[in-house]
């Protein structure tokens, strides 16, 4: 976890690729330091316990400059919600180029080999 410290300096990092699990909660923290990035991938962001209320507002609060987004998810439907990323996009991602978020309901993979792309 980041230090809570709001004397924390900011990087000029424009991209940057998390090619491992991070909890929305950490994410949240990492963010905060980096307000010029326009591209982020993010491996697997870890919402299993969190809804997409908590997402949204970070998509608010860190995403606006962000051109091009990749996100893996895994397990809450609640985020395929096409209809909620759509006003997310138009109210609060107007920068954004390309969207690519990639889902796996493990439980639902296990029993049926199911995989959700949407892109």
């Amino acid at each position: 976890m980041i230090d809570d410290d709001d004397d924390h300096e900011y990087s000029p990092i424009e991209t940057l690729i998390i090619n491992d699990c991070i909890r929305l909660d950490e994410i949240n923290d990492i963010l905060s330091y980096f307000p010029n990035l326009h591209r982020l991938s993010i491996d697997y962001l870890d919402v299993q316990y969190l809804n997409f209320n908590h997402f949204e507002q970070l998509i608010i609060n860190y995403f606006q400059q962000v051109t091009s987004l990749y996100l893996s998810l895994r397990h809450d439907v609640d985020h395929l919600n096409a209809n909620r990323w759509q006003q997310l996009i138009l109210n609060y991602m107007k920068n954004l180029k390309i969207f690519d978020l990639y889902h796996i309901d493990i439980k639902r993979f296990d029993n049926n080999n199911s995989k959700t792309n949407i892109s």
